[in-house]
């Protein structure tokens, strides 16, 4: 990525902009135009065996696989310079070295001399060189190779491949989208001032002075003073200058938020039966401004800020959800450094081809769903059958709400099971939250994890559970139920985050949300944070930190509201020890101390005795009566601090 960035101060609306975008889940559409742009050299020679295919020649006998790029790109974004997050080869070598180059052959798809690429005009699916020079391609291609075509297409990339499986279907084993828009670009509606939405706007402003332009969207002009470029979002403003030069052509016009003059993206239909596998990035925002105090503000996920996550979905649902955690002073953070951070993770819009989670999860999917006719998944002998897991039987016991297991047929995904004659429910409702792919047991063959939901009803909550099957879609083993996973300090048990539920590195991570001692059932948790699991040889293990020691020691305050409540609980007054009663008056985090109150009037000051510890130990009990001076000093609190915790000053006596 090349091209100039110009740093300088910002608005305070654009300071703004980008968090209150992400708290909005503003940064919605579709893969924007220009913003899904990836510069890269000129593309190869077009194939002599099939029109539009980069390659020169098709192997017979081999799988194709057919990679297809987005908008302002070229196909060098599967086989060029750009290599797979910590690899060192590109998405088509990866993905065709993980699943056998004696299996399968990738290829690449060229329609960069319709997607703006060089200059070059933006033209919609329906164009004959896009979904129709598409179509050929794959009708050629599965010819000369023998087998139906696996495509994998990247931003617009989809659009085109649903638009060739509309004209014909028959050539293709299934698709592959990743950042996909299927319901329209926020940035292309905002290039010709659509875009009303107050966040989006704000995130339009934003961007507009960061790049030192002016879109039509917004009213301020854009300032002249520039400073050093930051390299990390170079293609972002360049590509938003592009979009402004394209805004009128057809391919952008039918991205706008409402379609375009013609209808645009709602006129595009998938064709029944056919396998579609919508992969869909989020960036959850997680902003400290008091870092490193530990007060944490989630933010919502803003999709991969070019594509809303909902924007990118289709059923099946495939999520993947990437933290980026931002440090500022209040009231925001800066936006250019914010923008920096943003561009820099894998669910970013223009790094999703390189995402490594994503290819192995299309990976796992190819593999387990038998989409290869000559793969050996399981053994020669007895291969395992393709399983839809969105649609297929499981046995469960509701997180461990029901006495006995039942069995359960879930359909798109949803399910339910009556209870039985023992039961205290009537019945369970199961929905499956996500699906993962990957090697957990180190065999080298993919394992599959899946997050179910299980309401029992009536009632009015649920439970969740994970069960992990092995390459021969047998139960490998569960996870424990998360009512065993509730720490000593919470009232309810924990929540999953589906879109942080992913298998990487060989382990099982999950992203969860813990009940802290002051959430309430109605309001749900709010303590985040991310439990790994390791495959043992026979069971699935927690790496350290232990359920009750995921309070971080840097989180001063919520050590101590875990003390408060733990003193409330063992009051006398047990109507008074409630999540509400136990709460902390006061804390000096320049000493580490505060004041806990366990029913209001009663409290105990706490001291930690270093930075990193998480033992705070309580120095003074005060029961009514205030302190004497010397008391004080005898506990080690300064004077001062004391002062201000209580309120009023220790007793001379």
């Amino acid at each position: 990525m090349a091209g100039t960035v110009h740093r300088r101060s910002l608005s305070f609306a654009a300071a703004l902009a980008l968090p209150v975008a992400m708290l909005l889940g503003a940064a919605g559409g579709a893969n924007s135009p220009t913003l899904g742009a990836v510069v890269h050299s000129p593309s190869a020679v077009h194939s002599h065996d099939c029109a539009g295919v980069t390659q020169s020649k098709i192997t017979y006998g081999t799988t194709p696989i057919l990679f297809v790029h987005g908008i302002n790109s070229d196909p060098t974004i599967w086989n060029g310079t750009d290599k797979v997050d910590g690899t060192g080869e590109t998405p088509l070598i990866y993905v065709q070295t993980a699943l056998g180059s004696n299996k399968v052959t990738g290829y690449t798809f060229d329609w960069s001399r319709y997607s703006g690429w060089g200059g070059s005009q933006v033209m919609w699916v329906t164009d004959s060189h896009l979904g129709a020079g598409l179509a050929q391609a794959i009708s050629c291609v599965a010819r000369k190779a023998g087998h139906q075509v696996i495509i994998i297409a990247h931003s617009m990339g989809g659009l085109i491949a649903k638009e060739a499986s509309r004209i014909d279907q028959k050539d293709i084993a299934a698709i592959f989208t990743i950042g996909t828009p299927y319901q329209g670009s926020w940035l292309a509606s905002a290039a010709v001032g659509k875009d009303t939405d107050w966040g989006r706007g704000l995130l339009v402003q934003a961007i507009s002075d960061a790049c030192s332009i002016r879109l039509p969207s917004t009213n301020s002009q854009p300032p002249k003073r520039h400073t050093k470029p930051s390299g990390l979002i170079t293609a972002l403003c360049n590509s938003v200058n592009s979009l402004m030069k394209e805004r009128n052509d057809p391919g952008v016009e039918a991205m706008r938020l409402d379609g375009g003059p013609n209808g645009g993206w709602s006129t595009l239909l998938w064709p029944p039966g056919l396998r579609v596998y919508a992969l869909a990035s989020g960036i959850q925002g997680i902003w400290q401004p008091l870092w490193p105090l530990g007060l944490q503000v989630p933010l919502t996920s803003s999709g991969d800020v070019i594509v809303s996550t909902s924007s990118q979905q289709v059923s099946p649902k495939m999520t993947l959800s990437c933290p980026v955690r931002l440090r500022g002073p209040l009231p925001m953070p800066d936006v250019l450094p914010l923008l920096d951070a943003v561009a820099a993770v894998p669910c970013f819009h223009t790094n999703e081809p390189h995402n490594k989670t994503w290819l192995d999860d299309i990976i796992g999917v190819i593999q387990t769903q038998r989409l290869l006719p000559t793969a050996n998944v399981g053994s020669a002998s007895s291969p395992a059958r393709s399983i839809d897991w969105y649609n297929t039987s499981y046995t469960s016991t509701c997180g461990g709400a029901a006495p006995h297991p039942f069995s359960v047929n879930v359909q798109n995904g949803k399910g339910t099971a009556p209870g039985g004659s023992q039961d205290s429910y009537q019945h369970y409702d199961v929905q499956i939250e996500a699906v993962k792919y990957g090697d957990l047991t180190g065999n080298g063959r993919p394992d599959t994890a899946v997050l179910f939901y299980c309401s029992p009803q009536p009632s009015n909550f649920f439970l969740e559970d994970v069960q992990v099957f092995g390459p021969d879609n047998k139960l490998l083993a569960e996870l424990p139920h998360v009512s065993t996973l509730k720490p000593t300090w919470s009232a309810l048990p924990p929540q999953y985050v589906p879109s942080e539920f992913s298998i990487s590195g060989g382990q099982l991570i999950a992203g969860m949300k813990f009940y802290t001692p002051t959430d309430a059932h109605a309001s749900g948790p709010s303590l985040h944070r991310t439990l790994i699991w390791k495959w043992n040889g026979s069971q699935f293990v927690l790496l350290s930190p232990g359920i009750d020691n995921i309070w971080p020691a840097t989180d001063v305050l919520a050590l101590l509201q875990q003390l408060a409540m733990q003193h409330c609980q063992s009051a006398s007054v047990a109507s008074e020890c409630t999540p509400g009663g136990a709460k902390i008056s006061k804390i000096d985090s320049r000493y580490g101390v505060g004041i806990a109150d366990a029913t209001g009037q009663h409290g105990t000051i706490y001291m930690r005795p270093s930075a990193s510890s998480t033992a705070f130990t309580p120095v003074i009990s005060i029961g009514g009566d205030v302190p004497a001076c010397s008391q004080v000093q005898a506990a080690g609190v300064p004077t001062a601090v004391f002062n201000e915790l209580l309120g009023q000053a220790c007793l001379n006596v």
